[in-house]
């Protein structure tokens, strides 16, 4: 898994010291809750090189160590000039294992192993204004530095150096420490202590003498952990698995591809799925997955349309969240930074999107997105929402939606195969009214391009789309009487009558006038159980005058008019 650090968390849980009085620190310990959790899993690491906590001592850091140990992943804290709750290592040890705080651990005089390397380093110590040159103290951190380096030369031969205080800013070198992370090798150092806009344009960051420095106060991260690089050639576990497939998108390909590498958040894993498309579009996805090794293919045998694509990229994902994509869509760069912030502990989330009109540039990307409120979905609003459910779009869209993936594994959620048309609408039903819990975010980070030459324009002139409509149409029918609640249920199923009588059978009879049999077309349209039970539904009774005055028109070239006919004499 991986290794994230954070410096000077500063909490004060059980004592009397909020950093709120400190510009850019208001609420600091919820904004690192948040990141925390939206970037740390279970079996990451974070360290925290000092000033964890205000108390002076350790019962008053109780609260303190609960709050870290309640959030993923093994912490490992060191000691800063701030942390007067320090003490003996085995006190600590004692304090946290009596309290149960297993995902502690100190590193202190030591080295912890962590993935494939090792963890080491000490306090540090520098000639700040104000503190005195204290040689005694000096000398014992840099003992206490190589003693903890040569423990984790131990342990892997990856070692990654912490330190409370700066080895070096741009204007001062601590010689005893810096010359032994020189003469012990040392590849790669983080540090913090340093606040405030002054005090970070002083630190050094880069490479000197093949130590590459990183400062990671809390203040200067954002309060947000910093991802310690992985070894070169050593991939981290995605978190989220993004679903796109493609066929015969050549043109647009490349453009959803560099959306989804240009996102805020980095562990992603990108699956394109080939549905045996004739266009170069593979080519651009081998192109693409060669640069990137978290962008990887799966070439289907046969074209079974996007349903049976996004099944396809599901039954492949690793991540533990499952996203998707459209080929000729795009992310805005905070796309999945902001949906998994919103997620939280629910099972899926709705996200909200901006609509491109043909031909239109995309918008520009904002440089930072706002805190957007989520809201809870509970079982009575997704009720409510089904009650308009064909006039709302609430159930519409599958790109807008990210799901935990074990959930959609425990359901058994899948597209449905061979209903090229209103697909998505039937996995988000099956999806939302299965969860545990639910959010929407009205965040428009997603980027929906109209295609008027995409399979939504052309579905009512396919010869079978009165019999794939009607399969859609029964499908809805069966997870309204299923899953939503009354008094929304009678909505809910007349408001599908309503789309049946003023949308389908228009759309399905002005197509059938462009074929040679269209009077059969009509009747076979206008006789359908489809057409006769929302008809039904609407009326009380079967529509056997509107029927025979639809096939009248028809039978004259007058499609129009019987297309009208139905729309408003079945209102």
């Amino acid at each position: 898994m991986a290794i994230f650090t954070l410096g000077d968390t500063h909490l004060s849980f059980g004592s009397k010291k909020p950093m709120d009085i400190f510009p850019g620190w208001e609420g600091h310990a919820a904004r690192i809750e948040t990141h925390w959790r939206r970037l740390v899993r279970d079996g990451d690491t974070v360290v925290i090189p000092g000033d964890v906590s205000w108390a002076m001592n350790l019962s008053d850091a109780l609260e303190d160590f609960r709050f870290l140990h309640s959030l993923p992943g093994t912490k490992i804290l060191m000691k800063g000039n701030h942390d007067y709750w320090f003490s003996t290592r085995k006190k600590i040890e004692d304090f946290w294992e009596s309290n149960g705080f297993t995902s502690l651990k100190l590193l202190q005089n030591n080295a912890i192993a962590a993935e494939a390397a090792a963890i080491c380093g000490s306090r540090g110590w520098f000639f700040d204004s104000g503190e005195s040159a204290d040689e005694k103290v000096l000398a014992r951190e840099a003992e206490r530095l190589r003693m903890s380096i040569r423990e984790a030369r131990k342990l892997s031969d990856r070692v990654l150096v912490f330190l409370h205080y700066p080895p070096l800013t741009l204007d001062k070198v601590c010689e005893p420490l810096y010359n032994i992370l020189v003469e012990e090798g040392v590849t790669d150092c983080w540090y913090c202590h340093l606040h405030g806009k002054t005090a970070h344009r002083r630190a050094f960051q880069g490479v000197r003498d093949g130590i590459r420095f990183r400062l990671v106060s809390a203040d200067y991260l954002g309060f947000c952990p910093a991802l310690v690089p992985p070894e070169s050639g050593r991939l981290l576990p995605p978190v989220v698995s993004v679903i796109l497939p493609f066929y015969n998108n050549e043109s647009t390909l490349k453009r959803a591809i560099d959306a989804v590498a240009a996102q805020t958040f980095t562990r992603w894993e990108l699956l394109l799925i080939n549905d045996c498309g004739s266009d170069k579009s593979a080519k651009a996805a081998a192109k693409a997955a060669a640069k990137d090794s978290r962008i990887h293919i799966y070439n289907r045998m046969e074209n079974g349309g996007p349903a049976a694509a996004r099944n396809t990229g599901i039954d492949a994902a690793q991540g533990e969240y499952i996203a998707f994509l459209d080929a000729d869509d795009t992310y805005l760069p905070q796309y999945l930074e902001t949906a998994l912030c919103g997620i939280g502990d629910a099972d899926c989330i709705r996200m909200g999107f901006q609509w491109i009109a043909d031909g239109a540039d995309p918008p520009p990307a904002a440089p930072e997105v706002p805190p957007v409120a989520c809201e809870p979905l509970t079982p009575e609003a997704l009720s409510e929402y089904a009650a308009a459910l064909q006039t709302n779009g609430f159930f519409r869209y599958h790109w807008r939606v990210m799901l935990r993936r074990t959930f959609v594994q425990a359901k058994g959620l899948r597209f449905p195969e061979g209903m090229p048309y209103g697909e998505d609408s039937i996995f988000l039903l099956d999806a939302f009214f299965q969860a545990c819990a639910a959010v929407n975010c009205p965040a428009g980070l997603y980027c929906y391009y109209e295609n008027t030459t995409g399979l939504t324009h052309t579905f009512w002139e396919r010869p079978e789309a009165l019999a794939l409509i009607s399969s859609h149409v029964a499908a809805k029918q069966d997870r309204i009487i299923r899953y939503v609640q009354e008094p929304y249920k009678t909505a809910a199923l007349e408001n599908l009558a309503d789309y049946v009588c003023t949308t389908v059978l228009p759309s399905l009879l002005i197509a059938a006038a462009l074929h040679k049999d269209k009077t059969q077309r009509v009747r076979a349209i206008l006789k359908c159980p489809m057409a006769k039970q929302a008809y039904k539904r609407r009326h009380g009774k079967p529509s056997r005058s509107m029927d025979t005055l639809a096939v009248w028109l028809a039978q004259h070239k007058l499609y129009t008019a019987a297309a009208v006919c139905v729309r408003h004499l079945w209102r």
